[in-house]
């Protein structure tokens, strides 16, 4: 088996000891991290490869892989841990990593230009807003946005699948999900705490995401294993181990009775954690990945809303729960994601697994 998550110094040497685990597809961010050559002893004390690798730890492994999008790619062999290791680069690992390349930089231009879209809008709605349902908001705005953003990804990937809040989509391999406008009540009401949440999944991998509040312009985005940014600067969720000093987020919906949510709610006050609810659940993400909330969790959450921030929660070194796995992006699901030192009280609270890569549950704050 090829792994392809998040590498660290944190998780390296435990996955690479792992029987099953043939390979690593690793970032810039996972080489580049403090004291991972010295824990594998590869021999290669200065190497800063300019993008990702392929690396298999056995000889006696067959030349032949799955890379992280599907396709066939070649893998580079060492003889055992700690014997200098062969660095492959092939054509199909360069396409691989172009494709996401120019898919991460479209992701940015639409967030941004989406965004501009949103601010048009925004504060000058007057009767331009109706109810999908009770408590359920819905703008032009919303619908001018989902349509800026689909003909972008259209004219640029016309391959990838589309799965937007308003217009919906049929579920491919890879796929584009998008929510226009998250905190679309806020919006409504003209209060600046909304974002258009943008994510790229492939095979069953969130690989990117983006998060925009044009409202403060602070537009947040992440890769698989490598790393999340506010504006541009790497974040980090919240070292908070006490509960008594959390402060956490936890959101609402109508498709769970609110006797659930009571219950919930009782269950984390007694931790001693202090709760608040800002009305958009990719914003709420996006908090605990910059470390200005200690944890997000919601009984029911669709994926155009989560999908994006769950990216940015990991890469931030964050622990999540398992939503795709569970089936999420076609039907929504259960959603938490906290700083590692409340994540296990959480978890019992709120009653939502955390299933995430085992090593990172075990890893507290990743380095990349």
């Amino acid at each position: 088996m090829l792994y392809g998550g998040s590498v660290n110094a944190h998780n390296c040497a435990e996955l690479i000891d792992r029987p099953h685990i043939d390979g690593l597809f690793i970032g810039r961010a996972g080489w580049q991290a403090e004291g991972y050559i010295d824990k594998l002893t590869f021999g290669i004390p200065s190497f800063q490869p300019v993008r990702p690798v392929l690396a298999a730890n056995s000889a006696e492994k067959a030349a032949g892989g799955i890379d992280p999008l599907g396709g066939p790619c070649r893998l580079a062999r060492t003889k055992a841990i700690g014997a200098p290791m062969t660095i492959l680069s092939t054509p199909q690992a360069d396409e691989i990593i172009a494709s996401l390349d120019s898919r991460e930089a479209l992701c940015r231009e639409i967030a941004l230009s989406a965004g501009a879209i949103a601010l048009q809008g925004f504060g000058n709605l007057g009767s331009r807003v109706s109810m999908k349902g009770p408590q359920d908001f819905l703008t032009e705005t919303d619908a001018a946005v989902e349509r800026h953003i689909r003909s972008a990804i259209a004219a640029a990937f016309p391959e990838d699948g589309f799965l937007g809040e308003e217009t919906g989509g049929i579920l491919t391999s890879r796929i584009w999900v998008v929510d226009p406008i998250d905190g679309t009540a806020n919006f409504a009401r003209g209060i600046p705490h909304f974002c258009i949440s943008i994510a790229f999944v492939a095979d069953g991998e969130i690989e990117l995401g983006a998060i925009y509040n044009p409202g403060f312009d602070e537009l947040y985005t992440a890769r698989r294993g490598f790393g999340a940014f506010r504006n541009g600067e790497p974040i980090r969720v919240a070292a908070t181990t006490d509960y008594t000093t959390a402060c956490v987020e936890f959101g609402w919906s109508n498709r769970l009775p609110n006797s659930a949510y009571i219950d919930v709610l009782a269950k984390i006050f007694q931790q001693g954690a202090n709760i608040r609810r800002g009305a958009s659940g990719a914003l709420g993400l996006a908090y605990v990945a910059d470390g200005r909330s200690d944890a997000y969790a919601e009984l029911h959450m669709q994926p155009w809303d989560c999908l994006a921030g769950l990216l940015l929660v990991r890469e931030a070194g964050g622990v999540t729960c398992s939503f795709l796995r569970e089936g999420g992006l076609a039907d929504g699901g259960p959603v938490l994601a906290a700083a590692p030192g409340i994540a296990a009280g959480m978890s019992e609270a709120t009653g939502i697994l955390l299933k995430g890569d085992p090593p990172m549950l075990n890893a507290g704050r990743a380095t990349g």
